[in-house]
């Protein structure tokens, strides 16, 4: 919750009116008392009251059976409306089969080509859609934007919805330019057809806004986000829970891009407007207010941070008990903060508890269960603890590979580069390499070097991605496209908490899986190489007489908390790894600035003497040689080396 930016999905139904032919008097009051009935509902489940919203529609359910029977055009309206309801009260599961009734009883009462049966099929669609069942959704989906096209056209916000859910769909699986494109036609229609400030409207700006944020093009999400902030305090009287969410989600987006200044300002100010309209025990109000604590952090603001974790986390125990994600979570970050302000017992102890929560309760796989066990390796060495901090750190490396090897079997390139950056670059943890820093490097020399070769891997892991989608057999894509949904639905499984998964279905997800990817593999030239790890033992084997190979790194120093660049030399002959540790990066930056934006000046840097260059401009060379390349020249030149790879 505190890192991640929460997508809205507006279920947004328009209630179908009742239509019966030959109505008698009781019909026609029922009629009316039903009509009347779920209009309360559609005022009333936006404003969250779903427990009132949950008893109405009991009450309908006994009108609509009493008076018209369980296989009539009213009960499936009543079964719609009650799937409105368990969706926007993110009941998944339950909404299922109220949906799959309503589209049942729409379909035989109204026919395959009504609007109102196409918005039964687009909610059993945003119900498959949350339950992960994405081979179900689509074609729900699809189904019910081609019948809204064909009936109504294009330029009414009943299609701008269908759009907007498929959208949202797209943007679920991975699919960001197809959920981009969709967006963007949604919002171009409702521009047109809609009166200003209307939700729908701001709806597509807002969700537009998280797809550039998520796909790091901050200046365009601010854009639209700030754009959604002026409107909604325009009209402050349709749109003040939404206007929390959009000052919140600005406030991510700016701490996200390092502005931690406007972060504050905005989720200050979501917090004030999510306390008013909500409340202080509602989820959101606690969303906002831990992103906020983040902020605080990141500027260094300690006392406050920990003032607002410290309520965090009194708030998950009393809300969901010690056996929660929320609540090891909120440990975590307060333990962060014992880290950042010296009070290291303290800290190792909250990362303790909170890594046995999660194992508990999520097994291994829980996602912030690797950041902790990283925090807990800072508790241990800064207590001297080495026994365990490198105990830690192994632990890290190993499931740091097992956490990044699923994911790439359902990212696309991008959004694998934005998991490994969002997790902290090499290998998703710089634990070893800050390891081999503080103690000379060689002990775990040969690690980091293994690590670097894997960080290299993930780079490449894209080629399966591209050779699938250089085929012509649009078999082969669709096997792809298959094969990446099921593992996005495994990682949906490993991400809930161990007692309600289904086993069942995880097991058959993991077989179907093994068998989509061996069936590429048999098909697709090189499908699945990149998966081969290599190690440094290996690179040393090809090596002849006179060569060397050279993998250089940057990682965060652990202590003055400064970016630092180090090399790590493997030689013909040898049976280790050569660490050097090269220099910090400010020193790098310092002669990057003296060149500034100059052509002839950046040629500068590569160049040993005046004549290589166009003027009298100065040479750097000199000193980038003796910044990067000095340390290991020295080194290569002990060992008589001719050629460096």
């Amino acid at each position: 919750m505190s890192m991640k930016f929460r997508y809205i999905i507006r279920a947004a139904f328009l209630f179908a009116t009742l239509r019966l032919a030959g109505q008698t008097p009781d019909s026609t009051t029922a009629v009316q008392t039903l009509d009347s009935l779920y209009k309360v509902v559609r005022e009333i489940t936006p404003k969250a009251q779903y427990e009132r919203a949950e008893e109405i529609c009991a009450r309908a359910a006994v009108i609509a059976e009493n008076t018209f029977g369980i296989n009539s055009g009213p009960y499936g309206n009543y079964n719609y409306v009650h799937t409105y309801v368990k969706l926007m009260s993110g009941k998944y599961e339950e909404a299922l089969p109220y949906a799959i009734r309503a589209r049942e009883l729409m379909a035989k009462h109204y026919g395959p080509e009504d609007i109102t049966y196409a918005r039964s099929v687009n909610n059993l669609a945003i119900c498959y859609r949350n339950l992960d069942n994405y081979e179900a959704a689509e074609p729900l989906y699809l189904e019910s934007l081609g019948i809204r096209e064909r009936k109504a056209g294009k330029e009414n916000a009943d299609y701008a919805m269908a759009l907007n859910n498929m959208g949202n769909y797209y943007y679920v699986i991975g699919k960001y330019l197809e959920a981009e494109k969709l967006h963007l036609e949604a919002r171009a229609i409702r521009n047109r057809v809609l009166p200003e400030g209307h939700p729908d409207y701001l709806l597509s700006l807002f969700n537009l806004a998280n797809i550039y944020s998520d796909l790091g093009n901050y200046e365009e999400g601010e854009k639209l986000f700030l754009q959604v902030k002026s409107i909604e305090e325009k009209f402050p009287e349709k749109s003040r829970k939404e206007y929390g969410q959009t000052l919140n989600n600005l406030g991510n987006l700016y701490r996200r891009a390092g502005n931690y200044a406007r972060a504050e300002e905005m989720l200050t100010a979501s917090l004030a407007v999510r306390e008013e309209v909500l409340g202080k025990k509602h989820a959101d109000y606690f969303q906002s207010l831990e992103n906020l604590g983040i902020v605080y952090r990141r500027k260094k603001e300690f006392e406050k941070a920990e003032g607002i974790f410290l309520e965090c986390v009194q708030n998950s125990l009393e809300k969901n008990g010690e056996k929660s994600g929320d609540y090891a979570r909120s440990m975590h970050n307060l333990a962060n903060i014992y880290l950042d302000t010296g009070r290291y017992p303290e800290a190792q102890q909250l990362c303790e508890k909170a890594i046995d929560i999660t194992t508990e309760v999520y097994g291994v796989h829980y996602y912030q269960h690797r950041a902790i066990l990283s925090s807990l390796a800072k508790s241990y060495f800064e207590q001297n603890n080495q026994v365990a901090w490198k105990s830690t750190l192994y632990r890290l490396r190993d499931l740091g590979h097992t956490e990044t090897e699923d994911a790439k079997k359902f990212l696309s390139p991008h959004e694998l580069e934005v998991f490994v950056n969002e997790k902290g670059g090499f290998t998703l943890d710089h634990s070893l390499l800050q390891y081999a820093w503080n103690t000379g490097g060689k002990e775990v020399a040969g690690d980091c070097y293994n690590e670097l070769l894997y960080f290299k891997g993930l780079q490449l892991s894209a080629g399966d991605f591209r050779r699938v989608n250089t085929t012509t057999d649009s078999s082969l894509t669709a096997k792809y496209d298959s094969l990446k949904i099921i593992h996005r639905q495994i990682a949906r499984q490993y991400s809930i908490p161990n007692s309600r998964r289904d086993h069942q279905k995880l097991i058959k997800l993991e077989e179907t899986s093994n068998l989509l990817e061996k069936e590429l593999v048999r098909v697709i030239s090189g499908f699945g190489e990149n998966n081969i790890k290599i190690d440094y033992k290996q690179v040393q084997k090809t090596l002849k007489s006179g060569e060397t190979a050279v993998e250089f790194t940057h990682f965060m120093e652990p202590n003055e908390l400064k970016v630092v660049y180090a090399a790590f030399v493997l030689f013909y002959g040898d049976t280790t790894v050569s660490y050097l540790p090269l220099f910090l990066e400010e020193k790098l930056e310092a002669l990057l600035n003296r060149v500034g934006d100059n052509a002839n000046a950046t040629n500068s840097l590569y160049a040993t003497r005046s004549g290589e260059l166009l003027d009298a401009t100065p040479v750097y060379g000199t000193d980038m040689y003796n910044l990067i390349w000095r340390p290991i020249d020295s080194l290569l030149r002990a060992k008589s080396v001719k050629t460096v790879y």
